[in-house]
């Protein structure tokens, strides 16, 4: 987990986020072959870390088997070069909108909204996703 504007946010086992493509069917993504280069398959079965309360699934998707949270299927993307970046969230790319996915499956705003990134303080109390205790 790491958060992102104030929001939990789902990694991977090596701490890089994971996202969701909105044309994407619980059974099916709609991510092409050159949408994958940049938005490479979260492998799946995956396993879930303290606080996920989702529901962990697998769909087929060329061949690989991908993990999803919740029926939406799973993804990494490359411009994320270090853990704890999000810079694919809110990008309109490949087709449709791609977003973090958090353990609600609620949208994270884009980073460039207004108030500068600082989300020290009210993280208590706000009854959006808070309360998993990472």
């Amino acid at each position: 987990m790491t958060t992102f504007n104030g929001k939990k946010v789902l990694t991977n086992a090596q701490g890089m986020a994971v996202y969701w493509f909105a044309p994407d069917t619980s059974t099916k993504s709609n991510c092409s072959k050159t949408c994958l280069k940049f938005w490479p398959i979260v492998p799946g079965p995956a396993t879930a870390g303290t606080g996920v309360t989702g529901s962990l699934g697998v769909i087929t998707t060329n061949g690989v088997k991908q993990a999803t949270y919740d029926g939406h299927p799973l993804y990494t993307y490359v411009g994320d070069s270090s853990p704890g970046q999000v810079k694919g969230n809110a990008l309109n790319a490949s087709g449709g909108l791609w977003w973090v996915m958090t353990p609600t499956g609620s949208k994270v705003a884009a980073a460039s909204s207004s108030a500068g990134s600082s989300s020290g303080g009210s993280s208590s109390g706000g009854s959006s996703s808070g309360g998993y205790g990472y």
